[in-house]
Formats: C-alpha cells, structure tokens, sequence
C-alpha cells in the first residue's frame, strides 16, 4: 500500500513557515549611525546643488527646428524602407539563384 503524499507536503510547509516566522532566520539591520555636523552640512549642499542644476538643464537645452524635426522623421522612414528593400531584393536573387539551380525555369 502507498503512502499518503499530503503528509510528506505537510510536514515541509509547516517547517518553511516556521523557518520563516522565526526571528534569527533574518539577519538584524545595523544601528543607525548618527553622522557629524559637517558631513551633514556637506550632504545638504550638495542636495541644493544638485536641484538646482536639474532645475536649470530644461533652460540650456537647444530647441529644435520643426523643419529639423521633420527632416529627422523622414530620414529615419527611409532608413527602414531602404534596409527592407536591400533585405527583400537579396532575399529576392538567392531564391532566384536556387530555382536557376534546380533548373526549374528549362
């Protein structure tokens, strides 16, 4: 007579959720460190100098031309068309090259 599988299921669920639930399986976070006054001084210049430039790049970027912007789109287009016709021609002559082969066309 086999024996019941639910037992073995049983008995490795319940140790996973003990395994699990008990408080040395995780590993304690560090205490906090306070840090010294100049480090804090230091981090938060460095916070305001940081905004302040992510504040400002909007003003130095360089605005684009519409006429660019649409030269640009159609450009890219070409580039694609003209890469699926290089690839369709290509495809085109070696099926060519195999059906000369096969002397399907005498």
């Amino acid at each position: 007579m086999s024996r019941p599988i639910l037992f073995p299921v049983l008995v490795c669920g319940l140790v996973a959720l003990a395994l699990l639930h008990s408080a040395t399986t995780f590993v304690q976070p560090p205490a906090a460190v306070e840090a010294p006054q100049q480090l804090r001084f230091l981090q938060a210049t460095a916070i305001s100098s940081g905004t302040a430039l992510a504040s400002a790049l909007p003003a130095l970027a360089e605005e684009i031309d519409v006429g660019e912007e649409y030269n640009r789109k159609v450009l890219n287009a070409a580039g694609y068309c003209l890469g699926l016709a290089a690839f369709l021609v290509g495809f085109i002559i070696s099926q060519a090259k195999k059906s000369v082969e096969n002397r399907w066309l005498d």
